[in-house]
């Protein structure tokens, strides 16, 4: 009797014990918390670790909608830091520095395009996203220019 009692109890708990995990299951699935689903989030990741050498490629994400463009620099997958999604400056490698230094500069026009679609409440093509992206990157004080112009203008 006691034997049959604890066996129905034990299937009773591991029945119980499925229905919370398939239950947390769909509720993972369907409601994502903020902390796995970021509403705004840049990263950078190698297009192909297998190859010798990769593209590095941004990923950056914004209220759900994800846009992914090459950032023209390719790097050794041995020479990739993955937490801190950059690349290892060695001996082997000084080519690092200079990728790091555009990783930088994109990572920084990325969060000034973010910065600029925030106050609008419809998301942006990804066109649009990165018509606004090049702009912020390619984006030129005039400092040299103004000062080259002067010059010109003043001894010509």
């Amino acid at each position: 009797m006691v034997i049959v009692f604890s066996f129905c109890n034990m299937l009773v708990y591991i029945a119980f014990s499925l229905y919370i995990c398939i239950r947390q299951k769909i509720l993972n699935t369907f409601f994502r918390s903020p902390l796995r689903s970021p509403l705004m989030a840049i990263t950078f990741q190698l297009k192909d670790k297998s190859r010798s050498t990769s593209s590095i490629e941004i990923f950056i994400r914004f209220r759900g909608a994800s846009y992914k463009k090459t950032i023209g620099e390719t790097t050794p997958p041995k020479f990739w830091n993955q937490n801190a999604k950059r690349c290892r400056v060695t001996r082997d490698f000084p080519e690092g520095e200079d990728v790091n230094t555009t990783i930088g500069k994109w990572d920084i026009a990325a969060k000034k395009t973010l910065e600029h679609f925030k106050e609008y409440k419809n998301l942006p093509s990804a066109p649009e996203f990165w018509e606004h992206f090049d702009s912020e990157y390619y984006k030129d004080d005039g400092k040299a220019d103004d000062y080259y112009v002067d010059f010109l203008d003043q001894y010509i």
